[in-house]
C-alpha cells in the first residue's frame, strides 16, 4: 500500500514536541512509554474504576469516553506522520500514568478528568475529515499542532505529578497549571477551527506564527506574574542585613588553594553528602580560628553546582538578634525558593495570603513541607556559638525538627559547625544521640597540611620584606616550620602572628619573636593588646581602646564615617570640632584585632576577640558600663549639635556644607540608639548620681531642643494622640531619670516610636509622614532633613563652596547606606541601604496586613497588604449586600431651618452630586446607583450616611431633608 506524502514541516513540529517531552521523562518511565497502546489506557481506566469502587470513592468514569473516542479518531488521522516512531505510544503511556498516579488523590483525579473533558470538547471531528484530507499537507500541519498541544499538556502534568510530595502542592499550584492549560485549550480550539475549514485555504505559516506569538504572550505574562509574587514572598520573609550569599563569598575568599580539599574526602563528610539516610547529623567542632567557617564555605561552594539542594546559614555576632531562629528559617526558605522556583507559588498562596507575617509558628510549619518536595536536602549551619547562649539552644532545637532520614517521606541531613561550647554540646547530645562528631582536633594530619598551604600563601604576600632580611631564604624555611608547629591548627593565629612581624627589622629579632609568641589564641590576644596599649602616644592608645570598646558595645556595626567624628568627642572636649577628628589611619592601630569591611564597617576579625576583651581578667578588660557612658555622652553631644541643622536660620547651602564635613556622621545612629545607651548606663549606676558631665549635657540637649521647638513648631503643632506611654509601653528604667528634664523628652520619643509601630502605614513614605505629624519632638524632623540632605549630596555633581574631592569622599562613604529605613521603630533603621529600591524592599517587612472587620468574611483571616485593598474590598462587599433602592423615594421634609445643607469645600462628593439630576427633587434609582459608584464611604460626612450590621445607606446629596428617610 502506497503511503501518502508526509509534510516535512509537520514531522518537524511533532519531533520538536516529542523531544521536549522526552527530556522531562525519567529513564525508568521512558522504557514503559515506548510500548503503550490505546487499549492500555482503557484497561488502566477500568482498573482505576475498580480501585475507586473498592475504596468507596467511585467517580463517573464515563466522562472519559468522549476524550477516548476523539483521540482514537485523531490517532488514525496522524498515523501517517508517526509510522516507525514512538510518538503515539507516548501519548497513551502518559494518559495511563496520569490516571494511575492521580487516582490516589481524588481532588487531582477530578481535575484531570475535567481537563480531559475540555480537551475532548476542543478536538474536531477527525473521523469525517481524515479520508478526504489525509494527503493534504496543510491538514497534516494542523494535526502536528494538535500533537504538540496535547504533548505539552502531558509534559507539564508529568513534571507536576512526578515531583516528590506533589499532593502537598496540588491545591495551590494546580491553578497556575490551569492558566497554562487555558492557553493550550485556546490553541486547540483555534486549530479545530482551521480543521473545520477543511484546510482549504489555510495559511499554515500564519497559524504557526500565531501559535508562537500566543506562547510568547503567555510566557511574558507568566514571568511578570511570578516576579510580582516572588517580590511579595521575599517581602513576607523579611530578610534584611547581609545576604547569606555575600557572607559565603566573603568567607570563601579567605580560603587558600589546597587547604580545604581534604574535607570532601573525609569519610564522614562523604557519607553526609550522599543521598542515603545514614549520617544524617554531623557536628563539626574545633577551637577558635581553626577554619570551621572556611571549611563550611568550601563544602557549599564545591557541592552547590552538582547538588543545588544544599542550603546554608552562617551565623554572625554582628547580626545577632533575638530572632536568630526565625531569621535562619527565613533564609533557608528563601534559598529553597531560589533553587526550586515552582515552590514560590505554593508559599504565596498558602502562607503569604493567609499569614500576616513570617512568624516562627508559620515557618515551623512551612519549612518541613518544602523539604518534603525535595528527594534529599542538606542543611549546613555554621557559627551557632556566636549567637547568645539562650538562642543557641533554641536554634538547635528548631534545626533538629527538620532532620529526617526516612526516604519514603523525605531526607534532610544537617551539619552544624561551632566551637565545643557547653550549650551546643549539651543540646546536641541530649536531643540527638545519634549525631556524628567530627572534631578538627582529631584531624591533625589534614590540618597541618592545610596550615602549611596557608603559611605558604601568607609568606608569599610578605616576600619583599622577607627577601630584604633574608636574601638567601635560609631563615624563611625555619620560620615556615615554626609557624606550622606553633599554629596548633589555628589559621587565625598564623594571620595574627604574621601581621605582628611588621615591626621586625633583623633576622635574629624575627626568630626570637616567633619563638616567644604564645601558641594559645587568648595569650596571643593579650600580647597584641599589650603592644597596642604600650604605644608611645598615650592618646593613641586610649583611642584604640575606645574603638575596641565601641565595637564591643554598640547596638550595631559602626562604619568608619560614624566612628571618626565620634572619636573627636571626649570628656575633656565634648564638642563637634573638625580639627579634633582623626584620620581613618587611626584604625590601623587596632589591627590585627580589627578589620574594615568592604562596606566600611569596622568589626573584629573573629568573634573570640570580643569574648576576650569582655572576659580577660587583667587591666585590659573592656568595662561595658564605662563604654555605655562614653557612647551616651557622644550621642547626646552629637544630637545637641545636630539640632542646628534644622534651625530655620541656617541656609540650605550651609547645612549641606556642614553635613559633608563628616562631623555629623554619627547622627543617625545617635537618633536611634542614644536612649538605650543612656538607660543601660543609669541602670548599672542606679541613676546618674554624681555624673555632672553627662547630666549637664542632657540638660543642654533638653534646653536646646525646647528653645528650637518653640520657634520651629510655633505654627506647625503636631497631632497629639495621648502624649503619654501606657504602663505596658513604659520602659521601667525611665524611673531613674524621673527627676530630670530629659525624662519628658525621652518619654515623647518612645511614645512616637510606639505610635508608629501601632500605625499600619502602607509604605515608608507614609510612615515617615505619620511620624512627622505626630512627633512631639524635633527628632523625626531632624532625621528626615538629614536623610534628604545626604541624598541631595549624593545626586549632586557640584556644591558651591565644597571642594570636589570632599564631595567625592562623602559619596564614597555613604554609597552603601544613604537610604535609611523610614519606620521610626526599626532597630536597623540607621544602617541604611545603597538604593531606594533596596530600602523599599526592606520597608515591606514592616508592613502588616489589615483585616476585614466582618467576622463571616474570609478576609477577616487573610487580610490585605494595605488599607487601599481593604477599602476596595469593603466597598465591593457592601455593594453586594446593598439594599435595593425603590424606583421612587418619598421625601420627608421638615421646616427649612432643619434641612441639612452641606458647607464644605469641593471634593469627591461634589463630583458625585453633579452627576445627579439638578432639576428633579426625586432621582431615578439608576442615577443614584451611578452616583454612589463614584463615592467613597470613608469620605462621606456622617450627616449623609448611615451604617448598620451588614448594610449602609448614602442619602441623595441634592435633596434637602432631615437625617432620615422612609423607603417605600
Amino acid at each position: 500500500m502506497v503511503q501518502p506524502p508526509v509534510s516535512a514541516q509537520a514531522r518537524l513540529t511533532i519531533q520538536h514536541a516529542f523531544d521536549r517531552f522526552s527530556a522531562s521523562v525519567t529513564p525508568e518511565d521512558r522504557r514503559d512509554f515506548n510500548s503503550a497502546a490505546l487499549q492500555d489506557v482503557r484497561n488502566a481506566a477500568l482498573l482505576v474504576e475498580k480501585q475507586l469502587a473498592a475504596r468507596r470513592s467511585l467517580r463517573n468514569m464515563r466522562r472519559l469516553q468522549p476524550f477516548m473516542h476523539s483521540l482514537e479518531h485523531y490517532s488514525r488521522s496522524i498515523e501517517v506522520l508517526c509510522n516507525g516512531t514512538p510518538y503515539l505510544p507516548w501519548i497513551w503511556a502518559s494518559i495511563k500514568l496520569m490516571l494511575q498516579v492521580s487516582s490516589d488523590y481524588l481532588k487531582a483525579f477530578e481535575s484531570l478528568i475535567d481537563a480531559y473533558g475540555k480537551i475532548a470538547d476542543a478536538l474536531p471531528r477527525f473521523d469525517r475529515l481524515n479520508s478526504a484530507l489525509k494527503e493534504n499537507h496543510n491538514f497534516q500541519a494542523i494535526l502536528a499542532f494538535f500533537y504538540a498541544d496535547i504533548v505539552e499538556f502531558h509534559r507539564r502534568a508529568y513534571k507536576f505529578v512526578r515531583r516528590k510530595s506533589w499532593q502537598i502542592l496540588f491545591t495551590s499550584t494546580w491553578g497556575h497549571f490551569e492558566s497554562r492549560f487555558s492557553s493550550i485549550l485556546a490553541s486547540l480550539a483555534y486549530h479545530g477551527e482551521l480543521v473545520d475549514k477543511e484546510a482549504a485555504a489555510i495559511d499554515i505559516s500564519y497559524a504557526a506564527e500565531r501559535r508562537e506569538r500566543q506562547l510568547e504572550q503567555w510566557e511574558k505574562a507568566e514571568a511578570e506574574r511570578q516576579a510580582a509574587q516572588l517580590n511579595r514572598v521575599m517581602a513576607w520573609l523579611g530578610l534584611c542585613g547581609t545576604a547569606q550569599v555575600d557572607e559565603l563569598d566573603r568567607i570563601s575568599r579567605i580560603c587558600s588553594p589546597g587547604s580545604c580539599d581534604w574535607i570532601l574526602k573525609h569519610k564522614k563528610i562523604t557519607a553526609w553528602l550522599d543521598d542515603s539516610p545514614s549520617t544524617a547529623l554531623i557536628w563539626l567542632h574545633g577551637k577558635p580560628g581553626a577554619g570551621k567557617s572556611v571549611l563550611c564555605s568550601y563544602i557549599v561552594r564545591s557541592v552547590k553546582p552538582c547538588n543545588p539542594n544544599i542550603f546554608y546559614y552562617f551565623c554572625n555576632y554582628r547580626n545577632n538578634t533575638v530572632e536568630s531562629s526565625a531569621h535562619l528559617f527565613r533564609s533557608l526558605t528563601a534559598q529553597i525558593i531560589q533553587t526550586n522556583p515552582d515552590l514560590m507559588l505554593y508559599i504565596h498562596n498558602e502562607y503569604v495570603q493567609t499569614h500576616p507575617t513570617a512568624s516562627m509558628m508559620a515557618l515551623r510549619e512551612l519549612l518541613p513541607k518544602l523539604l518534603q518536595t525535595i528527594d534529599c536536602s542538606h542543611v549546613l549551619v555554621d557559627g551557632i556559638d556566636e549567637c547568645n547562649t539562650t538562642e543557641q539552644k533554641y536554634m538547635i532545637e528548631e534545626l533538629l525538627t527538620l532532620l529526617s532520614s526516612d526516604p519514603p517521606s523525605y531526607t534532610c541531613k544537617i551539619l552544624i559547625s561551632s566551637r565545643d561550647v557547653p550549650t551546643v554540646s549539651r543540646s546536641l547530645r541530649k536531643k540527638a544521640k545519634a549525631a556524628t562528631v567530627l572534631s578538627l582536633s582529631d584531624e591533625e594530619e589534614f590540618l597541618n597540611h592545610a596550615i602549611e598551604c596557608f603559611v605558604h600563601l601568607k609568606m608569599s604576600e610578605l616576600q619583599d620584606e622577607l627577601t630584604e632580611l633574608d636574601p638567601a631564604g635560609k631563615v624563611s624555611s625555619d620560620i615556615h616550620r615554626m609557624l606550622v608547629e606553633k599554629a596548633n591548627g589555628m589559621f587565625l593565629w598564623v594571620s595574627l602572628v604574621l601581621y605582628s612581624l611588621d615591626t621586625v627589622y633583623s633576622l635574629q629579632e624575627l626568630r626570637d619573636k616567633i619563638k616567644v609568641l604564645p601558641s594559645d589564641l587568648s595569650q596571643l590576644y593579650g600580647r597584641i593588646l599589650t603592644r597596642i596599649c604600650n604605644h608611645q602616644d598615650p592618646l593613641l592608645s586610649k583611642r584604640t581602646m575606645q574603638i575596641l570598646g565601641w565595637i564591643c558595645c554598640s547596638q550595631r556595626s559602626l562604619k568608619r564615617f560614624e566612628l571618626l567624628p565620634a572619636l573627636a568627642i571626649t570628656s575633656q572636649r565634648p564638642t563637634l570640632d573638625d580639627s579634633s577628628m582623626p584620620s581613618s589611619q587611626v584604625f590601623d592601630t587596632c589591627k590585627p584585632l580589627v578589620e574594615v569591611r568592604n562596606d566600611g564597617s569596622v568589626t573584629f576579625v573573629h568573634f573570640s576577640v570580643k569574648e576576650f576583651l569582655l572576659t580577660t581578667s587583667d587591666n585590659m578588660t573592656i568595662k561595658q558600663i564605662d563604654v555605655h557612658h562614653d557612647l551616651a555622652l557622644t550621642c547626646v553631644v552629637t544630637l545637641k549639635h545636630g539640632l542646628d541643622l534644622i534651625d530655620p536660620r541656617i541656609a540650605d547651602s550651609d547645612r549641606l556644607l556642614r553635613i559633608c564635613s563628616g562631623l555629623y556622621g554619627l547622627l543617625p545612629y545617635a537618633i536611634d540608639h542614644w536612649i538605650e545607651h543612656l538607660l543601660t548606663y543609669v541602670v548599672n549606676k542606679d541613676g546618674l548620681g554624681q555624673d555632672e558631665l553627662l547630666s549637664s549635657h542632657l540638660s543642654d540637649l533638653t534646653t536646646s531642643h525646647n528653645q528650637l521647638w518653640t520657634e520651629y513648631r510655633l505654627d506647625n503643632t503636631p497631632t497629639d494622640r495621648g502624649g503619654h506611654l501606657s504602663g505596658d509601653e513604659m520602659d521601667r528604667r525611665l524611673e531613674l531619670l524621673s527627676d530630670l528634664p530629659i525624662h519628658s523628652l525621652i518619654t515623647k520619643i518612645l511614645h512616637i516610636r510606639s505610635l508608629s509601630h501601632q500605625e499600619n502605614s502602607d509604605n515608608g513614605q507614609a510612615a515617615e509622614e505619620y511620624a512627622l505629624d505626630h512627633d512631639q519632638t524635633l527628632f523625626s524632623q531632624l532625621s528626615i532633613s538629614f536623610d534628604k540632605a545626604v541624598i541631595n549630596l549624593l545626586s549632586s555633581d557640584n556644591i558651591v563652596g565644597l571642594p570636589k574631592e570632599r564631595l567625592d569622599a562623602f559619596k564614597k562613604s555613604y554609597a552603601s547606606s544613604a537610604f535609611r529605613c523610614r519606620y521610626p521603630f526599626c532597630r536597623k533603621g540607621s544602617m541604611g541601604f545603597g538604593s531606594d529600591q533596596l530600602r523599599t524592599e526592606h520597608e515591606k517587612t514592616h508592613m502588616r496586613r489589615v483585616f476585614c472587620t466582618l467576622s463571616d468574611c474570609s478576609y477577616s483571616r487573610i487580610g490585605f497588604l494595605n488599607k487601599k485593598g481593604l477599602s476596595t474590598h469593603l466597598r465591593s462587599h457592601r455593594e453586594q449586600a446593598k439594599i435595593p433602592i425603590p424606583a421612587k423615594v418619598r421625601q420627608v421634609l421638615s421646616d427649612p431651618e432643619h434641612r441639612s445643607t452641606p458647607d464644605r469645600s469641593p471634593s469627591k462628593l461634589d463630583n458625585a452630586r453633579s452627576s445627579l439630576d439638578q432639576t428633579s427633587a426625586v432621582s431615578e434609582a439608576s442615577n443614584i446607583d451611578e452616583a454612589f459608584d463614584k463615592l467613597s464611604l470613608e469620605d462621606t460626612p456622617e450627616r449623609f450616611k448611615e451604617e448598620g450590621q451588614g448594610w449602609f445607606c448614602l442619602y441623595n446629596l441634592q435633596i434637602p431633608r432631615q437625617h432620615r428617610v422612609r423607603l417605600l
